[in-house]
């Protein structure tokens, strides 16, 4: 989503009441680059043979926070052993 439409839905969360769940791998801005590539269910270089492998990256959840309206309440992120465990 690009950052307009993020805080377009996050304002009209806190104006007209829901909730929205992000469900992704991702991290808290510790992680840096995180593209990758898969091909054939093994990790290969995202820049060789372009179109012939899944191109991932992981959602950095302080970004999207930080880009959400200021109104809005907010929860997590939170790993899945936390989920698991519970």
């Amino acid at each position: 989503m690009t950052i307009s439409i993020r805080r377009m839905v996050s304002q009209r969360i806190v104006e007209q009441g829901g909730a929205a769940l992000v469900a992704d791998y991702g991290h808290q801005g510790t992680d840096g680059d995180t593209l990758r590539a898969f091909c054939r269910h093994a990790q290969v270089d995202p820049l060789e043979l372009p179109g012939t492998a899944d191109i991932t990256a992981d959602v950095d959840f302080s970004l999207l926070k930080a880009q959400i309206s200021s109104d809005c309440s907010w929860y997590g992120p939170v790993s899945q052993v936390t989920l698991s465990s519970s």
